[in-house]
Order: C-alpha cells, then structure tokens, then sequence
C-alpha cells in the first residue's frame, strides 16, 4: 500500500517542519487535511486517486506524522487554520477546496469562517465542531492527567487500536497500516504533542467551549458549497453530528455510509472518491 504513495516532501510554514504528500495537477488544488493523532497516512487511499483529476496535496499539521513536534504553539482550531493558510502561501496556492477529516473537519470549519475568500468548497468527513455528542472515551481519557500518558505510550497494540476504534470493517486493518502507525507514534515528542492537542481541544466531558464557541458562531457565515460525509456506525464522532452540521450550514448537502466507521475516506475509498470528485466538479 506505501509503496505506490507520494514521495515525502517537507516544507517550513511559519518556522514550523512539516511533511506533506501532493499528486496531480491543474485546476483548483484540493487540500486533504487529517485527524486528531492522524497523518497524510489516513489518505493512502485517496491521494493518488484524486490526483488522477485533481492537484491533491495533504500536509501533516504540526505535532503529527512526521511534522516537527512543536509543543509549547497553541493548539486550536483557529491556530491550525492559520497554518493551512500559511501552508497555502508557501506552496503559491491562491484558493483551494477543503477536505477536513474529524478534527481536520474543525479546522476546515474554522477556515472557511476566518478566511472565506481562500475557500472554494468544503467536505467535511466525520467532522469535529458540529453537533453535541461526545468524542470517543479514549479521545476524553487522554485529556487526564497520568491517565493520558498512560493510555498514549507507544505500542504495536495501541496503533492497532486507534486504527480498530476507527473502522467498522475489521478486515481493512493490515499489518503494514499497523506498523506505519506505531513507528510515527514511536518518534521522540509524538505522544506530548498529540496530548498536548487533545487537552487543548478537549476536556474530560468533551470539547472546550472555548475552542467550540468560534465555530458555532460562525457556522450560519460560511457561503461555501459544502458536503458532509459521515459513516453511519462512527464510535468515535456519532453520525448525528451529521445531521445537526447540515442544518447549521445553508448550503450544505449530506452523504451518509452505510456499515461504515470514522474513515469513511478509507474504509470505502473508491466511492468516496467518485462522490468527492463529481461534487467537485458540478
């Protein structure tokens, strides 16, 4: 599977080291942005396909992947958003489509709220920012003090989990999936910067009002085409945010997997991909 994916390149945006795959060429470039503990990995199945019609790239944002592991940077939706921005200067991008998977979907909302004129359309996949429910356990445990340390020390089992609690179809989960995401949890900082994220981000009982707030009041403003992909069987973000997402945003249409987990982008990529090509282009 790694073997056909882009070759690593690396950029600085804002002082900041980071990784990014890119394929294709022409025409409005779409920006494939990841999760929460995510990397350009989670697009395996999407970037070469895209790139096929599209200029596709997707970055790894700071602390993830193999970006550099900055811990002390403030870690927001509306700071991350910037660095896309930033990313989009660096790489001569005027505007772009958004793709935004879980919390990458928060950070593509809080773009299209702080930067509308560099936004074409917007595809939200499973997206953190809209709805009420409560990330997965995990995901609110690791905001604890020792408990998160605890539960984020780097082990063949634990990747194979993060990928588990993700998918509903189990057979999609390979060894090579495994061992890439245990070496990228393995790199000195990896573990602090993910949990120096997650409890900026979240709390115990959920997401910090804080971080939310600027979303939820902003999400009536965003003009942009938008699509909502959502898996109906998603333990980590429920599909009812999907539906609270397309009734807060006036143009928005929605798309729901059947049998289907968090990754709806991976776990039935081919269909994804035709779906996010033809809305793109109509």
């Amino acid at each position: 599977m790694f073997s056909t994916a882009p070759a690593d390149q690396y950029t600085t945006v804002r002082g900041i080291r980071t990784r990014y795959w890119t394929s294709g060429q022409g025409g409005t470039p779409i920006l494939l942005i990841h999760g929460l503990g995510g990397s350009v990995e989670s697009w395996i199945r999407n970037v070469q396909a895209l790139g096929e019609h599209h200029l596709v790239y997707a970055p790894d944002l700071p602390g993830f992947g193999r970006a550099e592991k900055v811990i002390s940077a403030p870690r927001t939706f509306a700071t991350f958003a910037e660095f896309i921005r930033a990313f989009m200067d660096q790489e001569g991008i005027d505007k772009a489509h958004l793709v935004g998977s879980s919390m990458g979907g928060g950070v593509s909302l809080q773009f299209a709220i702080d930067f509308p004129e560099r936004l074409d359309k917007l595809v939200l996949v499973a997206s953190a920012g809209v709805g009420e429910s409560k990330p997965h356990r995990f995901y609110r445990l690791a905001a604890l003090p020792l408990i998160g340390e605890w539960l984020t020390r780097p082990s063949r089992e634990g990747a194979a989990e993060s990928w588990r609690v993700c998918l509903y179809n189990p057979e999609l989960l390979t060894d090579e999936l495994v061992d890439r995401a245990y070496e990228l949890y393995s790199l000195p900082g990896a573990s602090r910067a993910f949990l120096a994220t997650t409890r900026a981000l979240l709390g115990p009982l959920g997401p910090r009002d804080a971080v939310l707030r600027p979303i939820r009041e902003g999400l009536a403003t965003i003009t942009a085409p938008t699509l909502i992909v959502w898996g109906r069987e998603d333990e980590v973000l429920p599909v009812s945010g999907a539906y609270a997402g397309a009734e807060c945003i006036a143009n928005a249409r929605l798309h729901i997997f059947e049998r289907c987990g968090h990754l709806p982008h991976f776990e039935f990529a081919e269909e994804f991909n035709a779906l996010l090509s033809d809305f793109l282009q109509h």
